[in-house]
């Protein structure tokens, strides 16, 4: 008999997350994270599994981390990254016929590798490298506590100086570096203070692309990303005399002709004429309201590019939230053999699906199944794809997709890992019930229920999907108390992909509702857009129609709700409470509480007037108008309010500023503070025993207040 989910078993889940088939489609490499509770940290190890028969075998050694395997062109060795000589980053290889691992990049610089791509021709490898600054390298560091110096003063020139869960850039930004895999000799292509994205390579092996926004002023000018490019038919020695100077004034450094507006995920086609990025075509629009949409752009380059997605009202990439699942990772963009199609993530509807849409024109195919999360892919010439999906009910997990033949009509799906196998043959995972619920101004609210044991086990119940009435779901059903559990973003999706707090939550008796109120991605632009500019209407009006619909059910206890959430959830709750008092307590974890304060605080350049109306010094009105602190008067709620000292994104005095105002008036209030080494993704990637902690404060407020 299965047991319930427990409040650890997120230290259990093991992550699988960045598959890369080998050339000749006989294994597949891929990464697994998993939490040490003995060292309270995170482990990633590189397994390879074999595509069709046989078990995953670990090629990494456990006592390090690696990361971001890539095959060599003809498949005869492995890369991959390693913290095994920290503080410094290298690019590792092994044969994959056997053999220790070696490395590749001997850096002197301290410092990380963000991201590497072989030469078609597998001589070399672009990759991204980020130098630690000299005064916060760990020998300085040491040097000045011997002499006890106080740390260095930060001078900072630009708002873009810092990002949360990385730190402060301190004047070093991440730029393009070209390793020989013959000789192992590192050559720096880029310079300046300018961030750059992982290059491609043209097929010939002779140039490098890669996306970059090069502006003295990019922190305040409306968003924007270019193209360069830069020939690689030099020698090593040619190249690094090249880069002595200032290399985004030199002729080797060209700027390819595109289209305004943000780009990602640069990929150079098979023929060499054509570039695909994901991009918004709107540089007004720093919050990603619009689409994200799949482009290509002649490599020559023009003013315009061809939208491939645009008229699909979809979205492109990855996003759906959850606290156990590693997506997004290798190219989120991947052209077929002949160049004919291209593959892409799609978010809609809480599915994250493989899609691929050919480069004429037309409907773009759906290709992994419904009711999943994809989390990565790599694809094969012969039509195969190696992915990762996650479900409601089961964590990510290594899938091989084959393309319809003569037998069989349809997409065939093969499991190939069970990394979590014994943890789910041990634990009871729910099925969320899926709800859709009219939001009474004529659309409707999608979303999930979540019910304890009692309730999916005790009652007789129907398939949920409510066009007009609210039907009595059950009979005879004991009252539960309710949770309302708000995401961030705000332009993001909850999603079909496990969630351990909501089924642990859950588990401990509670009915757990979570939706995709206006503002949500996966619905269409105009569902995003409904919200810019204006938080706290149309999105709340939703959260509470979805409220309404859950305690009208007769297993739900009216008397007895919660609303929490975190960062734009944290937002919505203390917006909530603000309006009603209609929730028993209330939880809002890294929240936004003054729009005002986080315009000039955060770690993102806040482009005022692009989004919300006004600025922060002369006409601050509008922020002053959607911010939860501006109601904090009429906040009756018992509130816990739970933040991160080291959260750069929604900063610590957001929530100081609301604990203060309720402290203030009496008002029923706590306030959790956790330590610097925590950031704004505390709940999903901070340090496993703050976690814990996390949730069992949590539970423990919420049984205080509900469990009477």
């Amino acid at each position: 008999m299965p047991r319930n989910i427990a409040i650890d078993d997120f230290m259990k889940i093991q992550l699988v997350s960045d598959p890369q088939f080998a050339p000749n489609g006989a294994r597949i490499a891929c990464v697994v994270r998993r939490i040490d509770a003995e060292s309270n940290a995170y482990k990633t190890a590189v397994w390879v599994v074999p595509s069709d028969n046989g078990e995953p075998r670990c090629y990494t050694a456990a006592e390090t981390s690696a990361s971001n395997p890539r095959w060599s062109p003809d498949g005869t060795q492995l890369a991959f990254l390693s913290d095994r000589q920290k503080p410094k980053s290298q690019i590792y290889t092994l044969l994959t016929d056997g053999g220790e691992a070696r490395p590749l990049t001997k850096l002197e610089s301290e410092g990380s590798i963000s991201g590497f791509r072989w030469s078609p021709d597998g001589s070399k490898i672009a990759f991204l490298f980020r130098a630690t600054p000299a005064d916060q390298s760990k020998e300085a560091k040491e040097e000045r506590e011997k002499k006890k110096l106080s740390a260095p003063v930060r001078h900072h020139t630009r708002l873009s100086y810092r990002l949360d869960g990385f730190g402060y850039y301190d004047g070093e930004y991440t730029q393009v570096w070209l390793a020989d895999v013959g000789t192992g000799v590192c050559t720096q292509l880029t310079t300046g203070d300018f961030d750059c994205g992982l290059p491609t390579w043209s097929p010939d092996s002779h140039t490098l692309a890669f996306l970059s926004d090069r502006r003295d002023d990019n922190d305040i000018l409306p968003s924007n990303t270019d193209i360069y490019t830069v020939a690689i038919e030099k020698s090593s020695d040619e190249i690094l005399e090249m880069t002595t100077g200032k290399l985004a004034a030199n002729s080797d450094l060209h700027c390819i002709p595109s289209p305004p507006g943000p780009k990602h995920a640069l990929v150079w086609s098979p023929d060499e004429t054509h570039f695909a990025y994901i991009g918004n075509p709107d540089a007004h629009d720093p919050w990603g309201t619009n689409n994200d949409r799949l482009f290509i752009l002649p490599t020559a380059g023009s003013e315009t590019a061809i939208d491939l997605t645009g008229h699909t009202d979809t979205t492109v990439g990855y996003g759906t939230i959850g606290d156990v699942h590693d997506t997004g990772a290798g190219d989120t963009v991947q052209w077929n053999a002949d160049g004919s199609a291209l593959f892409y993530a799609v978010s809609s509807f809480g599915d994250v699906h493989l899609t691929f849409v050919e480069t004429a024109g037309g409907n773009p195919v759906v290709v992994s199944p419904t009711v999943h999360e994809l989390g990565g892919f790599t694809i094969l010439p012969d039509g195969r794809a190696a992915v990762t999906l996650g479900s409601p009910t089961m964590p990510h997990e290594l899938f091989v997709l084959h393309a319809p033949d003569a037998q069989h009509s349809s997409v065939r799906v093969v499991q190939r890992s069970q990394f979590n196998r014994e943890l789910l043959s041990e634990v009871q995972i729910r099925e969320p019930e899926a709800i859709t619920v009219p939001n009474g101004e004529g659309g409707t609210v999608h979303g999930w229920l979540l019910k304890s044991d009692t309730i999916t086990k005790d009652n007789k119940t129907e398939d949920v999907n409510v066009s007009g009435n609210n039907p009595s779901i059950t009979q005879g059903a004991a009252k539960h108390p309710l949770v309302v559990y708000v995401h961030g973003g705000p332009h993001l999706q909850y999603g079909n992909t496990l969630f351990h707090e909501l089924q642990w939550l859950a588990a401990e008796g509670y009915v757990v509702l979570y939706v995709n109120p206006r503002g949500s991605k996966g619905y269409g632009e105009a569902h995003t857009q409904a919200i810019r500019g204006d938080w706290g209407h149309a999105d709340y009006r939703d959260v509470l129609a979805a409220t309404d619909y859950a305690c009208g059910l007769d297993y739900v206890d009216a008397s007895r709700t919660a609303i929490m959430g975190g960062s734009y959830g944290g937002y919505m709750t203390a917006w909530a409470v603000g309006h009603t008092d209609r929730f028993t307590c209330a939880i809002a974890d890294r929240l936004v509480g003054n729009l005002h304060s986080m315009a000039g605080t955060t770690d993102f350049v806040w482009r005022h007037g692009d989004y919300f109306k006004g600025d922060a010094w002369s006409d601050p009105s509008d922020l002053w108008r959607c911010s939860p602190l501006a109601f904090a008067g009429k906040i009756n709620t018992p509130l816990l309010i739970i933040h991160s000292d080291g959260d750069l994104r929604c900063p610590v005095g957001q929530a100081e500023e609301l604990f203060a105002a309720l402290r203030l008036q009496h008002k029923t209030v706590e306030y959790l503070r956790y330590p610097a080494e925590t950031s704004h993704g505390l709940s999903r990637n901070g340090p496993p025993d703050m976690r814990l902690h996390r949730l069992r404060s949590n539970l423990g407020w919420l049984d205080r207040w509900l469990k009477v």
